[in-house]
């Protein structure tokens, strides 16, 4: 969908905003395949997870993994992590598949308007 070199300027302008704000981000990964690649690092499969893991010498139990679509949520599941939606992009057309599933692993599912309410509720201990 975007250059490499177009992903690297958001992700310095993501970088930079998070740092003037108070924030660090340690890393940015992201898998440059293609479906049909069938790669290990692409959702819903763990891949990314596990190198994360692995870098890091953490495991995410207890670990909050926000994302928008199934396949976020499906691979944060996977990879041991709390998965997390939010309504915003995919999170909507999520919700719908998860209604037609009807009774599954994710009704515990904790789902948020946006990024923002979402850390809102973090720090506010309300979740």
């Amino acid at each position: 969908l975007l250059s490499a070199d177009m992903l690297g300027k958001i992700h310095v302008r993501m970088i930079d905003y998070v740092q003037q704000h108070g924030g660090r981000i340690q890393g940015v990964m992201f898998c440059p395949h293609r479906p049909e690649d069938d790669c290990e690092c692409r959702k819903p499969k763990t891949g990314l997870y596990e190198e994360l893991a692995q870098r890091l010498n953490i495991s995410f139990d207890g670990v909050y993994s926000v994302g928008d679509s199934m396949r976020d949520l499906i691979a944060a599941r996977d990879a041991g992590a709390i998965p997390v939606l939010v309504k915003t992009g995919n999170g909507r057309k999520s919700l719908k598949e998860l209604a037609a599933l009807g009774d599954n692993e994710f009704v515990d599912l904790l789902v948020f308007d946006n990024l923002t309410k979402f850390t809102a509720a973090l720090l506010d201990d309300a979740i």
